[in-house]
């Protein structure tokens, strides 16, 4: 693995897993702070995708009444 790719990873694990910011961890790798914002919320979303659990049956049912009730109130 390149160095300039290993410095990105743990770049981004610094702002993922402690309480710096991006502009701060990119000053200190001298990173880009645009490029390594991309990487952390690229991160974030394959995370969040990851950790959706399904919706239950009922659960579903009650979503698509409050979104037949949205319509008409509309």
């Amino acid at each position: 693995m390149p160095l300039i790719a290993a410095q990105q990873i743990m770049a981004s694990r610094m702002v993922l897993e402690g309480d710096r910011t991006v502009a701060f961890v990119a000053r200190g790798f001298d990173i880009n702070a645009s490029t390594l914002g991309g990487r952390v919320n690229r991160h974030r979303i394959a995370s969040a995708q990851q950790e959706r659990r399904p919706v239950s049956g009922p659960e579903r049912v009650r979503i698509r009444e409050a979104e037949r009730e949205n319509a008409e109130l509309r």
